[in-house]
């Protein structure tokens, strides 16, 4: 019974005190030389944002036109994720989005990145809409993790390594 009243609190406490929050991990793959991305926002949010930005409801879960769907996620990340490793810009290669419980999972790579020193991130998502919002941040390269948490309006990041 107490487990019950703790699940049943802790639902009702997100209701009445909800987050905003992305989450973005950045690997560089030695094997393969590549960098790959992976992005995590809840589906309400971005669709809620989709909403204004294209004048319409937009269902990523179950799109009447996937093609379009990946096409509004892959703008809108491309817009507001930028990268740059050791004083370079990368353009993301889109592979596609899926859902996973509550959240949409978007994917990219970049190849023929040799070595990372130095990665800049600049990470927008949701920042425009949401006051509250919040992007984490996880980057794996050289054997090393490392990770932050920008706050709106924060919105870049350098990791070296």
């Amino acid at each position: 019974m107490i487990n019950l009243y703790i699940s049943i609190f802790g639902y009702f406490n997100i209701l009445l005190h909800p987050f905003y929050m992305s989450v973005t991990e950045i690997t560089h793959n030695a094997k393969t030389k590549s960098i790959e991305v992976s992005c995590h926002i809840f589906t309400e949010d971005i669709e809620q944002d989709f909403k204004v930005r294209y004048n319409g409801h937009i269902d990523l879960i179950h799109p009447a036109d996937k093609a379009l769907a990946n096409k509004y996620v892959a703008d809108y990340l491309k817009e507001k994720l930028k990268i740059s490793i050791d004083g370079k810009n990368i353009s993301l290669n889109y592979l596609g989005y899926e859902i996973k419980e509550d959240a949409v999972w978007s994917y990219f790579d970049c190849e023929n990145i040799l070595s990372v020193k130095k990665i800049n991130i600049f990470n927008a998502i949701l920042l425009d809409r949401i006051e509250q919002q919040s992007n984490m941040i996880h980057v794996t390269a050289n054997g090393k993790r490392q990770s932050t948490k920008l706050d709106n309006p924060k919105t870049d990041v350098v990791f070296t390594f």
